[in-house]
């Protein structure tokens, strides 16, 4: 990774949160450093680059919206959901793949009007969800 390489992702809008731009400038500085010797002229531009950049980065950073949630990170679907999904793409014919009682789905071949009705349950999934697990998470272990 260098500068030229984080130049040219920013120009191309290929960084989808700050702080994977941020990612990218310090593995620069890292990499700096790692590869050229403590005394270096390049070492020590780097070293010196690198605490102007976390000087200036902790300001904006304080400022950002947190980046979104991972795949991993992402709640599943509610089995009711799951099965309007599916209506839906059934009714698009899109491409669904069942296999073990699980469907697979291939959203390249979504149209546009399946997505946008996918993203409005999803939306809705997580409006819903927030309310109907509120209830559940004041209960204690003895309540009826």
């Amino acid at each position: 990774m260098d500068l030229g390489t984080v130049l040219r992702r920013l120009e191309r809008r290929r960084y989808t949160h700050p702080t994977a731009f941020a990612a990218d400038v310090r593995l620069t500085f890292r990499n700096s450093m790692s590869y050229n010797n403590l005394g270096d002229p390049v070492y020590e531009s780097a070293a010196e680059l690198s605490g102007i950049f976390e000087a200036g980065w902790a300001s904006i950073e304080a400022e950002l919206p947190p980046p979104p949630l991972t795949d991993a990170e992402l709640p599943p679907l509610p089995v009711a959901a799951q099965r309007t999904v599916a209506g839906v793409l059934k009714e698009r014919d899109a491409c669904l793949l069942e296999k073990g009682g699980k469907v697979m789905v291939d959203l390249g071949k979504a149209d546009a009007a399946a997505l946008d009705e996918f993203d409005r349950l999803v939306a809705h999934h997580g409006a819903t969800r927030a309310y109907v697990d509120a209830p559940e998470q004041v209960k204690g272990p003895n309540s009826t």
